[in-house]
């Protein structure tokens, strides 16, 4: 239950209660279900403290086969996923799946499900991802969570869409909705917003993207949840940005960065310091900018290839490609290409780069003239 419980703060304050509990009366395997669950608990919301992955190591080894060994290692395989270790995340939430299996937690099963599938889409299997969300909205249906099976339905929507295959997906964005409305709590409505809202930007739908995207990270900033209000004022700054509304993408930039470092994230950091290189190209800032991306570079450099920050780097390299001279991006692009694996990514940079000194290049040529 206590999981369920309030705001972030709220509920880590009744763990500790437990805790201590646990402690007067020396009961060992309470303490390390609570810390299991807490863990969980303050990685989804506010984010991990010092302590709480080895505590969480503990649990998943120390506890004898159980719901709360298996969260132990959820929130390993959730930490580990953060941190760009897919080997690592995927082994440990098929440890934690095969413990809420023997469990019955079908509910439970349904998440690890989906975890599964989101680290075969950073994998780049998008194939499989689609297949094993799809599986995990079966689940999570028959185990009577509806809003996690709709989490999982707009996941493999997600996959379906950068796979190129839109057909369907804007009824099905309707019947989210409304089941959104019907059965969603705070937390997952807000989460599955930032994610409907992304599909309807892909769509081409700028408003009602910005729209789901700037309520999702209200819903979130008034709950506490840190790691959701990353996300989402990530999205909305994009997505403002797209519109060209610059004063609002900026509030969203600074409110997100303010989130990302109470989270102690490096990569989430580095998406922010994108997306204000990109407004401040769309304002003329061509010097800071450029400032920006050399820093966005650099932290780059020491970032796992598959974290989650080092996605906004292809697009603002590109965007600065094109709209800054050559002479300054191109230490830039040397840098990103020096250590990027995303041979995809590197390039549209490299061919971006290419464009926008043939472009600057005519430039010159009808200033001669």
């Amino acid at each position: 239950m206590l999981g369920e419980i309030g705001r972030p703060a709220d509920r880590d304050a009744l763990y500790v209660d437990v805790a201590h509990a646990a402690a007067a009366a020396g009961d060992a395997v309470l303490a390390l279900r609570v810390s299991a669950r807490r863990g969980l608990s303050r990685f989804l919301g506010s984010g991990l403290l010092e302590g709480d992955e080895a505590r969480l190591s503990e649990a998943a080894e120390a506890l004898p086969d159980s719901v709360d060994r298996g969260i132990a290692m959820y929130a390993l395989g959730l930490l580990n996923k953060s941190r760009g270790r897919l080997p690592e995340a995927e082994a440990a939430f098929q440890r934690a799946d095969a413990q809420f299996v023997a469990s019955g937690a079908t509910g439970r099963h349904g998440s690890a499900l989906d975890q599964l599938a989101s680290v075969a889409g950073l994998a780049g299997d998008l194939h499989r991802a689609q297949r094993r969300f799809r599986e995990a909205a079966n689940v999570c249906r028959e185990a009577g969570r509806l809003a996690n099976a709709e989490i999982s339905e707009v996941n493999a929507l997600l996959a379906q869409v950068e796979l190129g295959a839109i057909d369907g997906v804007a009824e099905r964005l309707a019947r989210t909705a409304r089941l959104l409305d019907a059965d969603g709590g705070p937390v997952p409505a807000a989460r599955i917003r930032v994610h409907l809202a992304t599909i309807h930007y892909a769509l081409g739908d700028l408003p009602a993207a910005r729209a789901l995207a700037d309520r999702a990270a209200a819903t979130l900033g008034g709950i506490g949840m840190r790691a959701g209000v990353v996300e989402a004022r990530w999205a909305a700054a994009e997505f403002a940005i797209a519109a060209g509304d610059g004063d609002a993408a900026q509030a969203h930039i600074h409110a997100g960065r303010e989130a990302a470092r109470e989270l102690a994230s490096p990569a989430k950091l580095l998406r922010f310091d994108g997306l204000e290189a990109l407004q401040a190209l769309a304002r003329g800032q061509e010097d800071r900018a450029a400032e920006l991306a050399r820093r966005a570079v650099a932290q780059s450099a020491t970032a796992a290839p598959t974290d989650t920050g080092t996605g906004a780097l292809p697009p603002l390299l590109e965007a600065l490609a094109l709209g800054i001279a050559p002479s300054i991006v191109a230490p830039l692009v040397t840098a990103y290409l020096a250590t990027s694996s995303d041979d995809e990514a590197a390039h549209r940079v490299a061919g971006a780069v290419l464009q926008g000194a043939e472009a600057s290049s005519e430039a010159d040529a009808d200033e001669l003239e």
